[in-house]
């Protein structure tokens, strides 16, 4: 695929299956970089996959995908790892297996989701 920037063709680059192609505004460039996010389409597509992911990370893609706010209320959680995938699953169900497999609890608080527990 090829992408550019507004009509500047002159220096358009190509992307392949396994990069990615990030605009910097500052430097008017277009870099092309190995994606190994492998949630980079989950907003879209609704496959969700975490493969000895940490909880950050976990809730980064969660934040994402739904749309919604995600916060640690205890700071030990951020070592737990986890390998699940969820495939066009609804938040509440995926709250539900996160918290059973990782012993935690979400709570809503104002606009945030936030996890409490342990591993």
């Amino acid at each position: 695929m090829a992408v550019y920037s507004g009509s500047d063709r002159e220096h358009e680059s190509t992307v392949v299956p396994g990069e990615r192609a990030v605009y910097d505004k500052k430097l008017k460039e277009i870099r092309i970089s190995e994606n190994s996010n492998l949630n980079f389409l989950s907003w879209k597509t609704g496959k969700i996959v975490f493969k000895n992911s940490s909880v950050p990370e976990v809730l980064e893609t969660l934040s994402s995908v739904y749309n919604r706010k995600f916060s640690l209320g205890d700071a030990d959680i951020a070592d737990c790892k986890i390998t699940v995938e969820f495939s066009n699953q609804e938040l509440p169900a995926v709250l539900k297996i996160l918290e059973e497999t990782l012993d935690i609890q979400f709570t809503v608080e104002g606009d945030s989701i936030v996890l409490h527990g342990g591993c």
